[in-house]
């Protein structure tokens, strides 16, 4: 899949995406990429949907999947029905910024890893007194991208000392499974975004999986 370039697919296409999506955002079990995005839908339960016009309108968009996995990241997968969606859509506003994020993604880890404290395990260790480590605040507070954080996890996992020391339990939950879900799309270069965070923390060991 070439997320962030031009596509063309039909209705029903643009449907199945949907579906697939949906489910890989919501559902533990199903992963699009293993299944090649594969659901169980057909022509007829399409064209008997009330909603159909608006998968019309999606298979219009230049790029089909990035919309679909842009809209996914922001609330609740769950409640993320077509309608809405598309409405969203006018001013390309979620699907833009994800593009602008995708396609500047060093810069932008560069930028946002500066906001973090310069002993580079404070900012992940949970403290003693039942507070919330730096990093974890910035994500409560949309101050640092999914993207930055999956690379963060990437290069020095944290999710499972996370959720083994029950940090912020159920909203935690919520935000690792988005992000576990969403890490797959998010390719960038290990090397070069190591070098980056070493440069950046040369001075403090990166964290381990605890």
């Amino acid at each position: 899949m070439n997320f962030g370039a031009m596509s063309f697919v039909t209705p029903f296409e643009a449907y199945t995406k949907y579906l697939a999506y949906r489910s890989h955002f919501t559902q533990d079990s199903y992963d699009i990429l293993k299944y090649n995005g594969k659901v169980n839908a057909t022509t007829n339960s399409f064209e008997t949907r009330k909603d159909k016009f608006f998968f019309h309108k999606l298979s219009k968009h230049k790029d089909v999947d990035g919309f679909l996995i842009s809209h996914m990241l922001v609330g609740n997968p769950h409640k993320k029905w077509i309608r809405d969606m598309i409405h969203d859509e006018e001013d390309h506003h979620y699907y833009a910024e994800w593009l602008k994020r995708k396609q500047s993604l060093t810069y932008l880890f560069q930028t946002e890893i500066e906001q973090l404290d310069d002993d580079y395990n404070s900012n992940i260790t949970i403290p003693k007194d039942g507070g919330m480590p730096k990093l974890y605040k910035l994500i409560l507070r949309n101050k640092i991208s999914p993207e930055t954080v999956i690379v963060l996890n990437t290069l020095s996992p944290f999710f499972g000392y996370w959720s083994a020391n029950n940090l912020d339990q159920y909203v935690w939950g919520d935000i690792r499974k988005k992000y576990e879900k969403y890490t797959p799309f998010v390719e960038f270069d290990r090397n070069k975004f190591r070098s980056i965070l070493l440069e950046r923390f040369s001075h403090s060991n990166s964290s381990d999986e605890k």
